[in-house]
């Protein structure tokens, strides 16, 4: 999955996870802090400007949690886009 290719450019992008235990890291890079796990289903807000970073082969998305507002780092593979 390239999610990233899905969002709109510009304005706030919702993302849903799509697997269980998905890793938030403060960094993006599979060494960065595991700040929470996510869960499939679980809805992410991604906010302008858009931070997507290529590292460790993911592209990793600047999102905040729904459930905590927590921000950090998830890799594009195992998030869906849904532009609102």
């Amino acid at each position: 999955l390239v999610g990233s290719e899905m969002c709109k450019e510009t304005g706030t992008a919702l993302w849903v996870v799509t697997e269980d235990n998905v890793r938030m890291r403060r960094t993006p890079s599979l060494s960065g802090e595991v700040l929470m796990l996510l869960y499939k289903g679980e809805y992410l807000y991604e906010g302008t400007p858009k931070k997507h970073v290529d590292a460790d082969g993911y592209t990793w998305i600047l999102v905040s949690s729904n459930r905590t507002g927590w921000s950090g780092y998830v890799a594009s593979d195992y998030i869906e886009c849904n532009d609102y």
